[in-house]
């Protein structure tokens, strides 16, 4: 039986933290598990200001997809999108674009029975698969899409679960290939330029056990992924840097934790 504010998992997912449910506890969701919690907590204790962090990345995701629908394009794929939160990618597009349609991708299944339980609206489908096969996430994605115009793709905090000696070029390029031009691609990053050696470490560590570990990029390396893409103003920035709007919450203080985010398009 799951206690209040935890998940229930597969018997084979519950040993280990999952970045997408030590995602939702740092918003402050409730499909975790203790080892999600205990984990997460772990960087929270070391790093005070991570919950803010979290909720700044994604109030840039929103910011980014409304900015993005408002720049005409009306259908989008979200890769890695994590667990379900009000208000969600669909829900932001739809209030520019009502006919929007979505196509939510992850490789975790306790992410795919989530959005299966939230009962997603027709347009709105969800897919099982890893970053590394585009070519599995185009194929899907072209049963909902109309891969022959623009489309929203959403790298948000993604990207640093690939290993550093992986093809992250390549995987960004095969993906912008398959898609139009005018193409968008809105994405976060862990970003190691001005992260003191020691919180780097301790927060390897901190995911080394989880299904998937994680790895901060230098700036350099980031900015390297952008190849054959427009930055968009104002370039790559700190998440609650970018186009902030003057009611969002007060996530400055989460500055000390660098993620780089960026809108680019095709």
């Amino acid at each position: 039986m799951s206690l209040p504010h935890e998940a229930m998992a597969p018997e084979d997912d519950t040993l280990r933290p999952d970045p997408a449910r030590m995602y939702d506890y740092m918003l402050g969701g409730d499909h975790y598990l203790p080892v999600d919690r205990a984990a997460a907590q772990s960087l929270i204790d070391m790093y005070p200001t991570v919950g803010l962090t979290a909720k700044a990345n994604r109030a840039f995701l929103l910011r980014a997809v409304r900015a993005i629908a408002e720049a005409g394009v009306d259908q989008f794929l979200d890769i890695g999108c994590g667990i379900p939160h009000a208000p969600n990618v669909h829900d932001v597009v739809r209030e520019v674009r009502p006919g929007a349609k979505v196509v939510y991708v992850d490789a975790s299944a306790v992410v795919l029975e989530r959005i299966g339980a939230s009962g997603p609206p027709e347009g709105v489908v969800g897919v099982q698969a890893d970053l590394r096969d585009s070519r599995t996430i185009l194929e899907a994605a072209g049963r909902v899409l109309d891969l022959s115009r623009p489309v929203g793709l959403l790298l948000v905090a993604v990207l640093h679960f690939i290993r550093e000696d992986e093809d992250i070029e390549g995987m960004i390029a095969a993906l912008r290939d398959g898609l139009a031009p005018g193409s968008h691609l809105a994405m976060s990053v862990a970003c190691a330029d001005e992260i003191p050696q020691d919180k780097i470490e301790f927060g390897k560590a901190a995911y080394q056990g989880a299904t998937r570990p994680i790895r901060p990029f230098p700036g350099d390396r980031i900015r390297g992924w952008f190849e054959g893409w427009d930055v968009l103003p104002p370039g790559l920035v700190q998440p609650s840097l970018w186009r902030p709007e003057t009611d969002d919450p007060p996530y400055m203080e989460a500055r000390e934790e660098v993620v780089g985010a960026a809108v680019l398009r095709a």
